[in-house]
């Protein structure tokens, strides 16, 4: 098997954050999908890119994408801290 290491522009970075808002819903839907399933971010994340209200609707997204959905101490941790802060603000 031969693996193909390539050289990203310098400035890819910036190209793709100035076109980010430029793409159509369904290809950032395509998009996120592809870095969920590559692992290349967490559900977490997807939730955030997407604007989900809530993890189902992001769940939704990535199984009609064909994503297997897995569940991580980060994802686990980061939903503990939310439940944590949404406790303390309706104690107030």
């Amino acid at each position: 098997m031969e693996i193909t290491f390539i050289k990203s522009p310098d400035n890819l970075k910036e190209k793709i954050q100035m076109r980010w808002e430029q793409l159509s819903e369904k290809t950032a839907r395509m998009l996120i999908a592809e870095l969920y399933r590559a692992e290349c971010i967490t559900f977490r994340q997807v939730q955030h890119l997407l604007n989900c209200p809530s993890w189902k609707d992001a769940a939704d997204i990535l199984e009609r994408h064909g994503c297997e959905l897995y569940y991580d101490k980060d994802d686990f941790e980061d939903d503990l801290n939310a439940l944590v802060i949404n406790k303390g603000s309706k104690a107030q």
